[in-house]
This record gives C-alpha cells, structure tokens and sequence, in this order.
C-alpha cells in the first residue's frame, strides 16, 4: 500500500480491510517526517520507507515481502507503482496507462482519438512562449476550463472567459486547456448536470459499480458533494456505463478501481476525466448503503483475487456527502455557526466533521484542505435528500474575513 499525505487514513484502511489482506506500507519523506504516523503505520503491517527512492529501488526493498499486489489511491503515486509493478510482475497499470491517466493532455488526445464524447481541448506543453500563448488564445472556444497539466482534487483549475484571461491562467509545466461542456437542461437545481461513475477492471473485463450524483460546484470548480446512486433513468444510466466502458477500454485500463467523471450535455453523456483509483469518500457512502467494500475490493483486484461482483451495487438509501467550501475571497474562518442545530434540524445526517475552527487560515486554492466541514448521511429517497440538502445550507453558517 503507498501511502501519502492527503490519501485516506491508514487507520480507516486497516479497519476495512483486517482478516482479509496483511498490509505492507510503503511511504516517502511526508510520512518518514511525521513522527506519529511513523509509529502508527508498524502497527498496521510492515513499514517500508521508500525516501529518494527510484522505482527499481522501491521493488528491490519489497521484492523480499513478496506482495501480492501493489495499490495506491493517490494520483501523485501511480506512475510510480506502476514502475513498480512492472518490476514485480504484479497487475496494476501499465507505465504507459499511468502517465495517460495522470497527464489530462495524453489522456484526452487518447480519448479523442478513441472516438469517446467529451469537449474541445489544446493540449499546452511546458514553457510555451507568452508569444505562443496569445495566439493559441485566439484559437480557443470560449468560455474554456485551464487545468494543470497533472493534479486532483480541481486544485489549479479556473475558468478562461475571453483570450484576454488565459495567458495568465496557464502555469509553465503546462496545462489542458478545454472548452466548457454545456449542461443538459432540465436538471434539478439541487443538483449539478455532472456524474461519476466507479468501477472495477479485471483481466480487461469491466464491471461497473454505482453511478452517483454530483452538487452543484462552487467556484470556481470546487465539488460540493455527492450522492449515490444518481437520479437516472434506466436509459441514461446504460449510455453513461456504456460510454465510461468505451473510455475505459481506449485508455487501456486493464486491471484496477476506476472513477470517471462526466456530464450530461444535450448530446448524451461525455467524459470529463477517467482516474485510475478509487475516489475519495466514496469507500465510506457505498459501505454505508450497500454491501460493497471498495478497501476490500481494491485489495482483491490488486492481488488477482476474482473481484466476487456480480453486477452493480444494490443501494438500499442514497447516501450523501456535502462540503463547505470556503468563498475564494476569504483568508480566515471567523465562526461556524448552527452545527449542533443542523444535527437536530435534519435527520438524514449521520455525521457533521467540522474540520477547521473560528481562526484558522482558508485559501480556495487548497482544495480539500480548506474544506470547514463535512456533512454525511443517508435519504430515503432523492427528494428527501433535496430537501435535507436546502436545511443543511440553511442550517449551518460559517463567516470569513
């Protein structure tokens, strides 16, 4: 298991997957510096610090543990455990599948050139000329969406509205630049246009597991939660699955956990972004509605154990998960106010995790890490969940300076 900052709890792993899979973890500089997780990952299987290390010199320290399998479930590691992997003869991704799922440019001229729905785009290189970028911006469709080149968690992207706007918002190691797909009309207000789709790839064979819904986004592209299963109509679930399908099988994906991300535009389904890993939180809200283990089953594919799945997960509720995001104007969280009331007001919730307190430092730019809260739970059906989603807004207040 690689494991970095900002990857799911050590801990919460353990908890899912103990009796099932003995774990051995592998983990750099951020986690050699940290001296609690320094002493708590021992205590969950062997520790492996990989600090400095290349590819060949990570397998040659694991070669002698002989794993089964190799996994990560951040962005950051999966070049490198698939070097590894390669060097073991483990399944996972090929070198050549990680860098197209972790570069936005190669993977979505595969995607194109795979023939797979999904918006305009002008791949930037590294060290484009200010002279290059302004004639590239009058070629561009606007308005456009400027994402780094790699990363997650829509940290960097921001929106072009004229060419005026996009020589400044491309950063030197270079970006994707793509035009904006347009949203399908009537969807719900409290909902976005956007899905995600999870998915389980073994021996080339691809088994879906759950489409879900996305909140709406706030800006500029930060995601205000989920929900699962999405509100779809049997027709549009079996075009989103079969175009997921074709992107997965473009992409070359073979082996592993895939979460693809789309949007419904009035021409059907089209794909915004494949990742070759399971995405973050939803483990917790598919445990929570269904008898589906994502830790588990991640464990299994990347061991070659056969995944057991005989078709998409049953949900028994809708399961939700909604942040708040700080506005991109403030730098410092003043009060939270209306969390003990939330808890009361709405019996849908399962959870409010407050993870920043009156005073702390806020910046857009940080993603996830200036999330103030999370709130979970579970909805009878999708209008119980819209309306447990406007209290939820109206309940908890949090002010910024």
């Amino acid at each position: 298991m690689f494991h970095s900052e900002g990857s799911f709890h050590p801990l919460e792993v353990f908890q899912h997957v103990a009796g099932t899979a003995e774990l051995i973890w592998a983990a750099g500089q951020d986690v050699a510096g940290d001296p609690a997780m320094r002493r708590l990952l021992p205590k969950l299987g062997r520790y492996v610090d990989i600090s400095g290390m290349g590819a060949g010199e990570v397998a040659q320290a694991l070669d002698p543990l002989r794993p089964d399998g190799v996994l990560s479930f951040m962005d950051c590691h999966l070049c490198l455990v698939a070097e590894v992997a390669r060097h073991l003869g483990l399944a996972y991704h090929t070198p050549v599948v990680a860098r197209r799922l972790v570069d936005k440019r190669l993977q979505r001229q595969a995607l194109a050139v795979g023939g797979v729905p999904g918006p305009l785009y002008w791949p930037v290189a590294a060290g484009t000329t200010s002279d290059d970028l302004a004639r590239l911006a009058g070629r561009v469709s606007y308005p456009a969406v400027v994402k780094p080149a790699e990363g997650s968690d829509s940290r960097g992207v921001a929106m072009a509205w004229g060419p005026e706007d996009l020589p400044a918002l491309v950063p030197p190691e270079g970006a994707l630049v793509e035009s904006m797909l347009v949203e399908r009309e009537g969807t719900p207000p409290w909902r976005s246009g956007d899905l995600r789709v999870e998915s389980v790839v073994q021996d080339g064979a691809t088994q879906h597991l759950v489409v879900r819904g996305v909140l709406p986004v706030t800006a500029p592209f930060r995601l205000t939660g989920t929900f699962l299963p999405a509100d779809l109509s049997a027709e549009d679930r079996d075009a989103v699955m079969a175009v997921v399908s074709r992107a997965i099988e473009v992409l070359g994906i073979t082996t592993g956990v895939v979460d693809t991300e789309l949007r419904m535009t009035p021409d059907g389904p089209a794909v915004i972004e494949v990742n070759g890993r399971v995405a973050g939180t939803v483990p917790f809200l598919l445990a929570d509605v269904s008898d589906v283990d994502m830790f588990q089953l991640a464990c299994r594919v990347a061991a070659g154990l056969p995944h057991g799945l005989g078709g998409p997960a049953s949900c028994r509720s809708v399961a939700f998960s909604w942040r708040a995001h700080p506005p991109v104007w403030a730098r410092r969280l003043v009060a939270l106010d209306g969390v003990e009331e939330l808890k009361a007001a709405v019996p849908e919730i399962s959870g409010v995790n407050v993870r920043l307190t009156p005073g702390a430092a806020v910046d857009w730019r940080h993603g996830t890490r200036s999330v103030v809260a999370i709130v979970q739970g579970r909805a009878a059906s999708h209008a119980d969940l819209a309306r447990a989603l406007s209290a939820i807004a109206d309940q908890l207040r949090a002010s910024y300076e």
